[in-house]
Protein backbone atom coordinates (compact mmCIF):
# COMPACT_ATOMS: atom_id res chain seq x y z
CA UNK A 1 0.00 0.00 0.00
CA UNK A 2 2.76 2.10 0.63
CA UNK A 3 4.49 2.01 -2.17
CA UNK A 4 1.37 1.89 -4.31
CA UNK A 5 0.69 6.05 -2.62
CA UNK A 6 4.07 6.61 -3.97
CA UNK A 7 5.17 4.98 -7.35
CA UNK A 8 4.25 6.55 -10.76
CA UNK A 9 3.31 4.92 -13.94
CA UNK A 10 3.07 1.00 -14.98
CA UNK A 11 4.44 -0.17 -11.80
CA UNK A 12 1.66 2.20 -10.33
CA UNK A 13 -0.89 0.69 -12.73
CA UNK A 14 0.23 -2.88 -11.57
CA UNK A 15 0.04 -2.19 -7.97
CA UNK A 16 -3.31 -0.69 -8.20
CA UNK A 17 -4.45 -3.41 -10.13
CA UNK A 18 -4.47 -5.50 -6.86
CA UNK A 19 -3.49 -3.92 -3.85
CA UNK A 20 -7.17 -2.84 -2.78
CA UNK A 21 -8.80 -5.59 -4.12
CA UNK A 22 -6.17 -8.37 -2.39
CA UNK A 23 -7.28 -6.71 1.05
CA UNK A 24 -10.54 -7.35 0.81
CA UNK A 25 -10.61 -10.49 -1.22
CA UNK A 26 -8.52 -12.06 1.81
CA UNK A 27 -10.89 -10.67 4.30
CA UNK A 28 -13.61 -12.02 2.82
CA UNK A 29 -11.43 -15.86 2.86
CA UNK A 30 -11.18 -14.87 6.49
CA UNK A 31 -14.62 -14.43 7.28
CA UNK A 32 -16.37 -16.75 10.14
CA UNK A 33 -20.13 -16.00 11.33
CA UNK A 34 -20.54 -14.43 14.49
CA UNK A 35 -23.51 -13.29 16.73
CA UNK A 36 -24.14 -9.52 15.62
CA UNK A 37 -23.04 -8.27 19.30
CA UNK A 38 -19.36 -9.68 18.63
CA UNK A 39 -19.27 -8.67 14.86
CA UNK A 40 -19.70 -5.06 15.77
CA UNK A 41 -17.33 -5.42 18.56
CA UNK A 42 -14.75 -6.52 16.62
CA UNK A 43 -15.54 -4.27 13.89
CA UNK A 44 -15.85 -0.83 16.36
CA UNK A 45 -12.41 -1.79 18.30
CA UNK A 46 -10.37 -3.45 15.79
CA UNK A 47 -11.40 -0.79 12.83
CA UNK A 48 -13.61 2.57 13.65
CA UNK A 49 -12.09 2.62 17.35
CA UNK A 50 -8.34 3.22 15.82
CA UNK A 51 -9.74 5.22 12.70
CA UNK A 52 -11.17 7.53 14.80
CA UNK A 53 -8.35 8.37 17.19
CA UNK A 54 -5.22 8.05 14.34
CA UNK A 55 -7.63 10.84 12.29
CA UNK A 56 -8.69 12.91 14.67
CA UNK A 57 -4.95 13.21 16.79
CA UNK A 58 -3.25 13.49 12.94
CA UNK A 59 -5.57 15.93 11.82
CA UNK A 60 -5.32 18.20 15.11
CA UNK A 61 -2.23 18.33 14.87
CA UNK A 62 -1.76 19.07 10.89
CA UNK A 63 -4.72 21.64 10.99
CA UNK A 64 -3.67 22.55 14.68
CA UNK A 65 -0.38 24.32 13.45
CA UNK A 66 -2.39 26.86 11.52
CA UNK A 67 -6.01 26.84 12.64
CA UNK A 68 -7.44 27.65 16.22
CA UNK A 69 -7.70 24.09 18.26
CA UNK A 70 -11.79 24.83 17.89
CA UNK A 71 -11.62 25.14 13.91
CA UNK A 72 -8.85 22.02 13.64
CA UNK A 73 -11.29 20.09 15.75
CA UNK A 74 -14.33 20.78 13.93
CA UNK A 75 -12.15 19.84 10.03
CA UNK A 76 -10.73 16.81 11.79
CA UNK A 77 -14.32 15.89 12.58
CA UNK A 78 -15.67 16.30 9.23
CA UNK A 79 -12.78 14.79 7.63
CA UNK A 80 -13.54 11.12 9.78
CA UNK A 81 -17.21 11.48 8.84
CA UNK A 82 -16.63 11.92 5.33
CA UNK A 83 -14.16 9.57 5.01
CA UNK A 84 -13.18 10.66 1.67
CA UNK A 85 -10.00 9.94 -1.07
CA UNK A 86 -9.86 11.37 -4.57
CA UNK A 87 -11.72 13.95 -5.67
CA UNK A 88 -11.86 12.99 -9.15
CA UNK A 89 -14.85 15.17 -10.03
CA UNK A 90 -17.07 14.01 -7.49
CA UNK A 91 -19.96 16.20 -7.49
CA UNK A 92 -21.81 16.02 -4.80
CA UNK A 93 -18.70 16.46 -2.34
CA UNK A 94 -18.64 18.97 0.03
CA UNK A 95 -15.16 21.63 -1.11
CA UNK A 96 -14.09 22.67 2.17
CA UNK A 97 -13.43 19.28 3.67
CA UNK A 98 -10.50 17.72 2.71
CA UNK A 99 -9.18 14.07 2.10
CA UNK A 100 -8.91 11.70 4.35
CA UNK A 101 -6.11 9.45 3.11
CA UNK A 102 -5.44 6.26 2.84
CA UNK A 103 -7.20 5.79 6.41
CA UNK A 104 -10.45 5.60 3.69
CA UNK A 105 -10.02 1.96 4.34
CA UNK A 106 -10.87 1.68 8.05
CA UNK A 107 -14.74 2.26 7.65
CA UNK A 108 -14.79 1.29 4.13
CA UNK A 109 -13.87 -2.47 5.40
CA UNK A 110 -16.01 -2.14 8.45
CA UNK A 111 -19.15 -1.96 6.13
CA UNK A 112 -18.19 -4.42 4.35
CA UNK A 113 -18.23 -6.87 6.72
CA UNK A 114 -21.21 -5.44 8.78
CA UNK A 115 -22.47 -5.71 4.85
CA UNK A 116 -21.74 -8.87 3.87
CA UNK A 117 -22.62 -10.44 7.32
CA UNK A 118 -26.42 -9.21 7.17
CA UNK A 119 -26.48 -10.62 3.47
CA UNK A 120 -25.49 -13.84 4.32
CA UNK A 121 -27.62 -13.81 7.05
CA UNK A 122 -30.93 -12.67 5.25
CA UNK A 123 -30.12 -15.50 2.37
CA UNK A 124 -31.29 -17.98 4.89
CA UNK A 125 -28.02 -20.71 3.65
CA UNK A 126 -29.66 -20.21 0.06
CA UNK A 127 -26.60 -19.63 -2.01
CA UNK A 128 -28.23 -18.18 -5.20
CA UNK A 129 -30.44 -15.69 -3.31
CA UNK A 130 -27.00 -14.49 -1.82
CA UNK A 131 -25.37 -14.57 -4.93
CA UNK A 132 -28.10 -12.20 -6.75
CA UNK A 133 -27.90 -10.00 -3.55
CA UNK A 134 -24.38 -9.48 -3.72
CA UNK A 135 -24.37 -8.83 -7.62
CA UNK A 136 -27.24 -6.26 -7.24
CA UNK A 137 -25.34 -4.49 -4.71
CA UNK A 138 -22.35 -3.99 -6.13
CA UNK A 139 -23.55 -3.08 -9.62
CA UNK A 140 -25.48 -0.10 -6.99
CA UNK A 141 -21.79 0.72 -6.28
CA UNK A 142 -20.21 0.70 -9.58
CA UNK A 143 -23.07 3.32 -10.79
CA UNK A 144 -22.68 5.63 -8.02
CA UNK A 145 -19.05 5.50 -8.94
CA UNK A 146 -19.27 5.77 -12.60
CA UNK A 147 -21.85 8.44 -12.01
CA UNK A 148 -19.60 10.11 -9.98
CA UNK A 149 -21.50 10.37 -6.92
CA UNK A 150 -20.27 9.89 -2.86
CA UNK A 151 -21.83 8.28 0.16
CA UNK A 152 -20.19 9.15 3.64
CA UNK A 153 -17.56 6.66 4.91
CA UNK A 154 -16.95 5.40 1.21
CA UNK A 155 -20.45 3.47 1.65
CA UNK A 156 -20.49 3.86 -2.22
CA UNK A 157 -17.23 1.94 -2.78
CA UNK A 158 -17.80 -0.60 -0.20
CA UNK A 159 -21.49 -0.87 -2.26
CA UNK A 160 -19.12 -1.80 -5.14
CA UNK A 161 -16.84 -4.08 -3.76
CA UNK A 162 -18.54 -6.25 -1.83
CA UNK A 163 -18.04 -8.52 -5.10
CA UNK A 164 -14.81 -8.80 -4.10
CA UNK A 165 -15.59 -9.83 -0.18
CA UNK A 166 -17.64 -12.41 -1.62
CA UNK A 167 -15.05 -14.18 -3.87
CA UNK A 168 -12.66 -14.50 -1.04
CA UNK A 169 -15.48 -15.82 0.85
CA UNK A 170 -16.42 -18.10 -1.89
CA UNK A 171 -12.16 -19.48 -2.31
CA UNK A 172 -12.52 -20.24 1.37
CA UNK A 173 -16.00 -22.14 1.39
CA UNK A 174 -15.37 -23.92 -1.66
CA UNK A 175 -11.53 -24.91 -0.82
CA UNK A 176 -10.72 -23.96 -4.10
CA UNK A 177 -7.80 -21.57 -4.21
CA UNK A 178 -4.96 -24.41 -3.26
CA UNK A 179 -6.49 -26.11 -6.73
CA UNK A 180 -5.80 -22.86 -8.35
CA UNK A 181 -2.91 -22.56 -7.12
CA UNK A 182 -1.43 -25.56 -7.97
CA UNK A 183 -2.77 -25.41 -11.58
CA UNK A 184 -0.03 -24.26 -14.43
CA UNK A 185 -2.25 -23.93 -17.09
CA UNK A 186 -4.83 -22.14 -15.64
CA UNK A 187 -2.53 -19.78 -13.53
CA UNK A 188 -1.15 -19.00 -17.17
CA UNK A 189 -4.41 -17.84 -18.52
CA UNK A 190 -5.49 -16.30 -15.24
CA UNK A 191 -1.48 -14.11 -15.59
CA UNK A 192 -2.94 -13.07 -19.24
CA UNK A 193 -5.75 -11.80 -17.74
CA UNK A 194 -4.06 -9.71 -15.78
CA UNK A 195 -1.92 -8.57 -18.39
CA UNK A 196 -4.52 -7.17 -21.00
CA UNK A 197 -6.47 -6.54 -17.62
CA UNK A 198 -3.78 -3.56 -16.74
CA UNK A 199 -3.33 -2.64 -20.73
CA UNK A 200 -7.36 -2.11 -21.26
CA UNK A 201 -8.55 -1.17 -17.55
CA UNK A 202 -8.02 2.07 -14.79
CA UNK A 203 -8.67 0.76 -11.42
CA UNK A 204 -8.63 3.46 -8.26
CA UNK A 205 -11.18 1.92 -5.58
CA UNK A 206 -10.71 5.31 -3.72
CA UNK A 207 -10.90 7.68 -6.99
CA UNK A 208 -14.39 5.91 -7.71
CA UNK A 209 -12.61 4.70 -11.36
CA UNK A 210 -14.21 1.21 -12.25
CA UNK A 211 -13.47 0.91 -15.70
CA UNK A 212 -15.18 -1.50 -17.40
CA UNK A 213 -16.83 -2.84 -15.01
CA UNK A 214 -17.16 -6.52 -14.91
CA UNK A 215 -13.94 -6.87 -16.71
CA UNK A 216 -12.51 -4.52 -13.94
CA UNK A 217 -13.35 -7.35 -11.31
CA UNK A 218 -11.97 -9.92 -13.15
CA UNK A 219 -8.69 -8.33 -13.38
CA UNK A 220 -8.56 -7.42 -9.83
CA UNK A 221 -9.52 -11.21 -9.22
CA UNK A 222 -6.40 -12.44 -10.89
CA UNK A 223 -4.05 -10.34 -10.61
CA UNK A 224 -4.71 -11.00 -6.53
CA UNK A 225 -4.69 -15.07 -7.25
CA UNK A 226 -1.21 -14.00 -8.64
CA UNK A 227 -0.02 -11.84 -5.97
CA UNK A 228 -0.99 -15.65 -3.86
CA UNK A 229 1.26 -17.70 -6.17
CA UNK A 230 3.70 -15.14 -5.83
CA UNK A 231 3.69 -14.91 -2.01
CA UNK A 232 3.27 -19.02 -2.16
CA UNK A 233 6.73 -19.07 -4.25
CA UNK A 234 8.61 -16.87 -1.61
CA UNK A 235 6.91 -18.73 1.49
CA UNK A 236 8.63 -22.03 -0.07
CA UNK A 237 11.94 -20.71 -1.41
CA UNK A 238 12.74 -17.97 0.42
CA UNK A 239 11.91 -18.43 3.85
CA UNK A 240 13.20 -15.63 5.49
CA UNK A 241 11.76 -12.71 2.85
CA UNK A 242 8.61 -14.73 3.44
CA UNK A 243 8.57 -14.34 7.33
CA UNK A 244 9.27 -10.47 6.46
CA UNK A 245 6.45 -10.14 4.35
CA UNK A 246 4.33 -12.18 6.78
CA UNK A 247 5.30 -10.06 9.65
CA UNK A 248 4.28 -7.02 7.70
CA UNK A 249 1.10 -8.57 6.92
CA UNK A 250 0.14 -9.56 10.26
CA UNK A 251 0.71 -5.61 10.95
CA UNK A 252 -1.32 -3.82 8.05
CA UNK A 253 -3.24 -2.45 10.34
CA UNK A 254 -0.55 -0.35 12.60
CA UNK A 255 1.10 0.23 8.95
CA UNK A 256 -1.84 2.12 7.75
CA UNK A 257 -2.65 3.93 10.60
CA UNK A 258 1.42 5.08 10.72
CA UNK A 259 1.69 5.39 7.30
CA UNK A 260 -1.43 8.35 7.13
CA UNK A 261 -0.01 9.90 9.98
CA UNK A 262 3.87 10.15 8.32
CA UNK A 263 2.11 11.29 5.33
CA UNK A 264 0.46 14.07 7.32
CA UNK A 265 3.05 15.10 9.54
CA UNK A 266 6.57 14.68 7.82
CA UNK A 267 7.76 16.85 4.79
CA UNK A 268 9.91 15.07 2.50
CA UNK A 269 10.76 18.09 0.28
CA UNK A 270 14.26 18.40 1.67
CA UNK A 271 15.07 15.10 0.03
CA UNK A 272 15.29 16.31 -3.32
CA UNK A 273 18.64 17.71 -3.00
CA UNK A 274 21.23 16.10 -5.12
CA UNK A 275 21.64 17.65 -8.42
CA UNK A 276 20.58 15.90 -11.54
CA UNK A 277 18.21 13.46 -9.00
CA UNK A 278 15.79 11.72 -11.22
CA UNK A 279 12.26 11.34 -10.20
CA UNK A 280 13.23 7.42 -9.03
CA UNK A 281 15.96 8.42 -7.02
CA UNK A 282 14.15 10.73 -5.27
CA UNK A 283 11.11 8.09 -5.16
CA UNK A 284 13.74 5.63 -3.67
CA UNK A 285 14.39 7.48 -0.82
CA UNK A 286 11.19 8.60 0.27
CA UNK A 287 10.10 5.27 0.13
CA UNK A 288 12.72 4.03 2.22
CA UNK A 289 11.71 6.53 4.73
CA UNK A 290 8.36 5.70 4.95
CA UNK A 291 8.95 2.02 5.02
CA UNK A 292 11.19 2.78 7.88
CA UNK A 293 9.35 4.84 10.06
CA UNK A 294 6.01 2.87 9.68
CA UNK A 295 8.31 -0.62 10.17
CA UNK A 296 9.89 1.04 13.62
CA UNK A 297 6.50 2.73 14.67
CA UNK A 298 5.00 -0.68 14.56
CA UNK A 299 8.02 -2.28 16.21
CA UNK A 300 7.10 0.44 18.78
CA UNK A 301 2.99 0.00 18.98
CA UNK A 302 4.17 -4.05 19.52
CA UNK A 303 6.12 -3.57 22.68
CA UNK A 304 4.26 -1.35 24.55
CA UNK A 305 1.86 -3.88 23.58
CA UNK A 306 3.81 -6.83 25.21
CA UNK A 307 4.58 -4.22 28.22
CA UNK A 308 1.03 -3.63 28.94
CA UNK A 309 0.24 -7.48 28.50
CA UNK A 310 3.24 -8.03 30.90
CA UNK A 311 2.03 -5.68 33.84
CA UNK A 312 -2.10 -7.28 33.11
CA UNK A 313 -0.69 -10.52 33.80
CA UNK A 314 2.04 -9.53 36.86
CA UNK A 315 -1.01 -7.83 38.50
CA UNK A 316 -3.71 -10.67 38.14
CA UNK A 317 -0.63 -13.02 39.08
CA UNK A 318 -0.23 -10.67 42.13
CA UNK A 319 -3.69 -10.75 43.11
CA UNK A 320 -4.27 -14.42 42.37
CA UNK A 321 -1.13 -14.93 44.94
CA UNK A 322 -2.98 -12.73 47.41
CA UNK A 323 -5.83 -14.49 47.43
CA UNK A 324 -4.30 -17.83 47.76
CA UNK A 325 -2.29 -16.62 50.60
Amino acid sequence: MIIGHIVIGLPKEIIYSFHMPLFIIASGMLYKEKDYDKAIKDVFFKLILPYVICAFIVNSIYYGSSQSLGKAIINSAEQIFYSYEGYNGIINYPPHVNEIGALWFFPFLAIIRMLFRFLKKSSKGDELKLVFSVSVISFIGYLLGIHKYFLPFSFDIALFCIIFYYIGYILTQTKSLDKILSDKKLLLIIFIIWVLGIKFNEIDLAGRIYSNGVFLILTATCATIIIFKISQIIEKYIKHLGKIFAWYGRNSIYILLLHYAETMLVHYGKLHYFEGNTIWIYIIQILALKIAICTVGTLIINGIKKGIFYIKDHIKFNSLKKELS
